[in-house]
């Protein structure tokens, strides 16, 4: 049984009420299990990416272990996603097809297990991460995501828990360890929906326009 995550905040230091990050409302008629924010022009060129992101309560748990990390240690706030593709040039029409081409051949949620806390010395965009198991539906992904787009992602496939250049390798041990020795972090978690997001070298304004149900 997982204890809850929201107890992070008490690990961190009494940090009070941790407030999630809010979502854009979706709706696209035009293909089941597809909603778009309708306010976005489709035919702008712009930089996106595409996210494996959770749903539910393993979303919220997720997403207040990054708030309470964001709050304690003044690094940026962003939802939690597993990124499947980044700083992909075109317009949100055409990168949307590459999602639902993702989506038609992965058919089903994906159900990973965590391994433990990671990261990269010198790497900001994998400072702090969970990092996952061996996973067959991860590698085919991986492999149909190279076929698709014409390009593949750096792995290993990861959901990131804070972005820093400032902690020192003992901080970030301390806070590693701080995390799982209090409760049981995920160690696994069901990945039910791609994302598509606007990318950028700024997580907080990072917004998600796109949001595919795997099903």
């Amino acid at each position: 049984m997982h204890k809850t995550i929201l107890a992070t905040v008490l690990v961190l230091g009494g940090l009070g009420d941790v407030a999630l990050a809010q979502h854009n409302s979706f709706n696209n008629p035009n293909y089941p299990g597809v909603q778009t924010d309708s306010k976005n022009p489709r035919s702008d060129v712009g930089t996106y990416s595409i996210w494996l992101v959770p749903s539910g309560s393993q979303r919220t748990q997720a997403a207040a272990v990054i708030d309470a990390l964001a709050a304690y240690y003044r690094t940026p706030r962003f939802d939690p996603h597993v990124t499947v593709l980044g700083d992909i040039k075109g317009t949100l029409q055409d990168v949307e097809k590459v999602a639902l081409e993702l989506a038609r051949r992965t058919k089903r949620p994906i159900e990973v297990g965590v391994r433990r806390i990671s990261w990269d010395t010198g790497d900001y965009w994998r400072s702090f991460y969970l990092e996952f198991g061996s996973s067959r539906a991860l590698d085919k992904l991986y492999k149909d995501t190279c076929e698709v787009a014409g390009r593949c992602h750096k792995l290993p496939y990861h959901m990131s828990l804070m972005y820093t250049n400032d902690l020192s390798e003992q901080e970030k041990r301390a806070a590693a360890a701080n995390l799982f020795s209090q409760f049981d972090l995920l160690d696994s978690m069901v990945l039910d929906h791609l994302r598509i997001c606007t990318s950028g070298d700024v997580p907080e304004k990072w917004t998600c326009l796109v949001d595919i149900k795997l099903q």
